[in-house]
């Protein structure tokens, strides 16, 4: 006479069950196997089924025992419902917690990293406010592109255009953009968006976008290796007041190089033609 764990094995047939972290079920421990001993529903608990192909399946049993007049246990009847896809969810949504935190502690980061440069190239109360919510704002611009796109990316020429806008003053045909347009990632956006802040709050100051005749200039192109591709951009003003050379390094400079040759591995040259500054910048797209 078969024993009870037994006939529970040969009633499962050729699937294997697990527990949720992987340990091997018994079919005597399972819920069904519970429910015909006990003649108690099992509510409540998950197991893993695996198929005979080999591939498992997340799923959370409802066995309940089936009675006669008398109220003995004659059987039981089960439902199974597949959680896949819960468990799917419920990993995406970590992963999308996990990336939230690391872009909120990076976000923390910057602010923290301008608001010091910003009181050590500006002690004055009131310039200190001034520079340091405008950098907010820009850093701010970048963070809604990024959020209109899910986070996927964002493209270089509606950057280019977000952040330049306020400085334009409404002559948009003041701007050239000239270049194939190209996705950025998060990482890239933000520290790009800063840059090109930097250099139209330069600009709006004391260069081309401080005079009516000014114009501004962005030329791109994608270079390197089909697998390691590079982007090389130009910033070039002209039409405003003559150029010189400045005598010190601000933190609008020291911002830019940080970003583009530390966060982004790659380079930034600034240059002060008499005609216009122009910077040169190339770093990675990976």
């Amino acid at each position: 006479m078969l024993t009870f764990a037994e006939k529970i094995t040969e009633w499962c047939v050729t699937w294997r069950l697990y527990q949720p972290d992987g340990t091997f079920l018994p079919h005597d421990q399972c819920p069904m196997a519970i429910t015909l001993r006990e003649g108690r529903e099992v509510r409540g608990v998950e197991a893993i089924a695996e198929r005979p192909d080999g591939s498992r399946v997340p799923f959370m049993p409802f066995p309940t025992p089936l009675r006669d007049g008398s109220g003995n246990v004659t059987g039981a009847v089960n439902m199974l419902v597949d959680i896949g896809e819960r468990h799917r969810a419920e990993a995406r949504q970590r992963v999308l917690v996990d990336e939230l935190n690391h872009r909120v502690r990076n976000t923390l980061a910057i602010v923290q990293s301008i608001a010091g440069q910003t009181l050590r190239c500006t002690p004055e109360p009131d310039d200190f406010v001034h520079n340091f919510e405008r950098r907010i704002v820009a850093l701010g611009k970048a963070h809604d592109l990024l959020s209109q796109s899910q986070w996927t990316g964002v493209g270089l020429a509606e950057l280019l255009g977000q952040e330049l806008a306020p400085f334009l003053d409404g002559g948009a045909d003041r701007l050239v953009l000239e270049g194939e347009d190209v996705t950025l990632s998060p990482r890239i956006a933000l520290a790009l968006g800063m840059v090109m802040h930097e250099l139209a709050a330069n600009a709006a100051k004391f260069g081309a976008l401080s005079t009516e005749r000014g114009s501004l200039g962005l030329r791109w192109k994608i270079g390197g290796e089909a697998t390691q591709p590079r982007l090389s951009l130009a910033w070039l003003e002209g039409g405003g007041p003559v150029v010189a050379t400045p005598l010190g390094r601000g933190f609008g400079s020291r911002i830019m190089e940080r970003n583009i040759e530390r966060d982004l591995g790659g380079a930034l040259r600034l240059s002060f033609p008499p005609e216009g500054v122009r910077c040169d910048i190339e770093f990675p797209l990976d």
